[in-house]
């Protein structure tokens, strides 16, 4: 016998580990995760070479446990369906090249590779390890994660970007026609430690997706950030990813416009609702530009195309007046991402970039770029 473990904890930390496992890998060991031991935790871990998930959990050993690969999705459904509560693990073969699963009757039989082939991880000297709240950093992640360019020419904007300082650590996304900003304050962290120390680094997009979903419903969440690695550790499982190793553009900040002088605040859903239908105008043509008319305590939408025009009204609290166009689904997006009842539109000027944030918040917000349309709402 190598190990039994309890089949719904075993079943737990499969389905989270399979989640990096590409079962069409062209890299057969990589269809598989790997299990060790580590006094009396089993360590299941699987990778794709970019990212790690691991996973932990207790076992009872035998003897005759070694290191050992194994097909991902076949172990995973033979737990899931197992008929006991317990799932016991032994060699079998003349020179232990298959491991044999056994649950009562049941047994699943799978060749096996040698643990040590298995590929690893290995993060830089000097890591820099704190905790903070998962639930934060999980919101921060996906609020942002949406602005990210997918554009493979700018890899240095193709990700996430985490960048501590005094005021706490900024999580920032953008494509260059839009930059998401959420900052995390000191507050949220579990100890008193230097966040302007942590090292400036950019997640892979699609890896902050996955901090932010194994960190969702978290209290705390225990991070290691070095200069090629980061980690993400709730509970017994940990996420490891590779870091963009292209500069995230040092001058973001500047992108977020100053002397904001004009600011409307309006109901978040109400301007959602009707930049919705306003947009219908122009669905069918693929267009989404929209005019913004601010009037003092108003404001109308209008849209047009060649198939039509529509026009909507709402209350803003707002002194001046002015017209400005935005594209319609940026600012859907970013409302999406914005949990707060009313908002603030705040800009300079009419052809310059405004800003979409919570009322009265100045550090959570959208910056996004002026867009020019070829008509007027007079005209």
């Amino acid at each position: 016998m190598m190990f039994t473990v309890e089949k719904s904890r075993f079943a737990a930390i499969l389905a989270e580990v399979d989640k990096v496992v590409k079962p069409k890998n062209t890299i057969p060991i990589l269809q598989h995760v790997v299990f060790e031991r580590r006094e009396d935790t089993l360590i299941v871990r699987g990778s794709d070479l970019d990212v790690e998930m691991i996973g932990e959990l207790p076992a009872e050993f035998g003897p005759g446990f070694f290191a050992f690969t194994c097909e991902s999705r076949s172990i995973l459904e033979f737990v899931r369906s197992a008929p006991t509560t317990e799932i016991t693990a032994a060699a079998v073969g003349s020179e232990r090249q298959f491991v044999s699963f056994t649950s009562g009757r049941a047994r699943l039989r799978l060749p096996i590779l040698p643990g040590g082939d298995f590929p690893r991880l290995e993060p830089a000297e000097n890591a820099f390890g704190f905790r903070m709240s998962g639930a934060a950093l999980s919101a921060a992640l996906s609020a942002v994660a949406y602005a990210a360019s997918n554009d493979i020419s700018r890899p240095q904007i193709c990700g996430v970007l985490l960048e501590g300082g005094e005021d706490g650590l900024s999580v920032v996304a953008t494509d260059g026609k839009r930059l998401e900003k959420r900052l995390l304050p000191p507050e949220l962290f579990a100890e008193d430690i230097e966040i302007d120390q942590i090292p400036r680094v950019t997640l892979p997009t699609e890896s902050a997706l996955r901090i932010a979903k194994l960190a969702a419903d978290a209290d705390r969440c225990e991070l290691s950030v070095a200069s090629n690695l980061m980690a993400a550790r709730v509970g017994a499982v940990s996420f490891v990813t590779k870091l963009i190793e292209d500069i995230f553009p040092t001058v973001w900040r500047r992108v977020i416009p100053e002397g904001l002088d004009i600011v409307a605040t309006l109901g978040r859903d109400h301007f959602e609702a009707a930049l919705s239908r306003v947009m219908i105008a122009n669905a069918k043509a693929g267009e989404g530009g929209v005019w913004l008319v601010l009037t003092p305590g108003a404001m109308a939408l209008h849209a047009r195309s060649q198939d039509g025009d529509a026009v909507d009204q709402m209350e803003c609290d707002v002194d001046t007046s002015i017209s400005f166009a935005i594209i319609g689904s940026q600012a859907i997006e970013a409302l999406n991402r914005i949990k707060a009842e009313r908002i603030e539109i705040a800009l300079a000027a009419p052809d310059a970039a405004f800003v979409l944030r919570p009322a009265r918040d100045r550090e959570n917000l959208v910056t996004i770029m002026p867009y020019r349309l070829s008509w007027r709402p007079e005209e």
